[in-house]
């Protein structure tokens, strides 16, 4: 194993065109990126973790055309990632305490995605510590006990996105844009 400390170099880590199901740990049920990484063209299914009941990127990580479905987790029902970006993903039937498909810890994108039937405390689809854009995206039947039924985010952006059928205990809404209030609390949105 490479100490990168001391090369100073990012390791960057693929997965491609594979299927994880019925996995569990503590972290990332089925796949654990503890640098920089890619998931593409991936199923995973009946996974569960602590973090990321299928996948947790420690680093930025980019996740683009897979499939999760009946995930769950704490923390990131389907992917718990540090930063990065989500697209073209489809996210069905995931559930966590924050991030019912979906946890951004820091700065994050999702993307022409589709969320069905995943369920949170807060952010029934996805969640952001921090700043989210949320753009071209589909929330069916998603579900928070507290805020947030599709998305709970500090600030950021939702742009052309479709809400259908979203359960929330506090509504508030928005059409376009979230602005970011005095930040005395996260934004909510349904």
């Amino acid at each position: 194993m490479k100490n990168k400390s001391k090369l100073n170099k990012t390791l960057l880590i693929n997965q491609n065109n594979c299927n994880f199901t019925d996995n569990s740990a503590t972290y990332g049920g089925a796949v654990v990126f503890s640098d920089v990484g890619n998931v593409t063209n991936c199923n995973f299914t009946d996974n569960s973790a602590t973090y990321g009941g299928a996948v947790v990127f420690s680093d930025v990580g980019n996740v683009t055309n897979c499939n999760f479905t009946n995930n769950n987790a704490d923390y990131g029902g389907a992917i718990y990632i540090f930063s990065g970006s989500v697209e073209n993903c489809n996210f069905t039937n995931n559930s966590a305490r924050y991030g019912g498909a979906v946890c951004f810890y820091d700065v994050g994108n999702v993307t022409n995605c589709n969320f069905t039937n995943n369920s949170a405390r807060y952010g029934g689809a996805v969640c952001f510590y921090d700043v989210g854009n949320v753009t071209n995206c589909n929330f069916t039947d998603n579900e928070a006990t507290y805020y947030g039924g599709a998305i709970w985010m500090y600030s950021g952006n939702v742009e052309n996105c479709n809400f259908t059928d979203i359960m929330r205990l506090l509504v508030l809404q928005f059409t376009s844009t979230v602005h970011t209030p005095l930040k005395l609390f996260p934004i909510l949105v349904f």
